[in-house]
């Protein structure tokens, strides 16, 4: 059996070390998106947090939890949205399904994300808790199919993180995405491809990126790297 079957089967029959994995990844929320490498039958991925879309699936299909989530009904929407989400991006990674399918359902979570921000703003930890915070995240990390949405969101959150209803962590990947579907330089290496190997899309003041990634609660780039290597490039 190979390494990544033989990794499902462990996770499937122990849903606590999936939970152990998401907690202890800094690592990325897949957004497999619309792009392909050139040339190549390989799925062009973005890498964007908070634990790979791996162990988000599992996370989100054997394990319930409510922190603190003051709207329950919409709590449950936005998982609801989520775990197809995932659930999609996962059988993209295990080559399973066309990553046509992504476009089709991100299409279908815009209106409803949209209606969500304009009834609520953005929904933080004291509306929806924090695992809620973290999906509703998730998925507006893969609206690129309207650029101005992701723009609004990011000014919406920026404001959450001011007044400690959202971490750092996802003020950095919105930041990120935003700039590299803008087509600017992005400023905390979360974003990536795996044409050949992950490769960073281009970051301002590389120099620096280290200290940036730390004032946003980031681990260092190069445990990143390796994080994304194992898990996207597994054989």
């Amino acid at each position: 059996m190979q390494k990544n079957q033989l990794r499902k089967k462990r996770l499937e029959n122990n849903p606590e070390e999936a939970y152990r994995l998401f907690l202890c990844s800094d690592g990325g929320m897949v957004d497999t998106g619309d792009l392909k490498s050139p040339g190549r039958n390989a799925v062009r991925v973005r890498l964007s947090l908070r634990a790979n879309s791996f162990f988000l699936f599992f996370f989100f299909t054997f394990l319930s939890i409510n922190l603190n989530a003051l709207n329950l009904p919409l709590h449950d929407q936005i998982k609801m949205m989520c775990v197809k989400d995932q659930e999609a991006r996962y059988k993209v990674i295990e080559q399973q399904v066309s990553d046509e399918i992504l476009l089709n359902i991100d299409s279908e979570h815009l209106p409803i994300l949209k209606s969500i921000v304009d009834d609520y703003g953005w929904p933080g930890y004291n509306l929806i808790g924090e695992d809620g915070a973290d999906m509703f995240w998730l998925l507006i990390q893969h609206c690129d199919q309207d650029l101005e949405f992701q723009k609004k969101c990011l000014e919406l959150l920026k404001n959450a993180v001011a007044s400690q209803d959202a971490p750092k962590k996802h003020l950095a990947y919105l930041t990120d995405r935003v700039l590299v579907n803008s087509g600017e330089d992005q400023l905390y290496g979360t974003q990536a491809t795996s044409d050949n190997g992950i490769v960073l899309s281009s970051i301002s003041d590389p120099d620096h990126l280290d200290e940036r990634r730390r004032d946003m609660e980031l681990c260092p780039i190069d445990e990143y790297l390796t994080l994304l290597n194992e898990v996207y490039l597994r054989p």
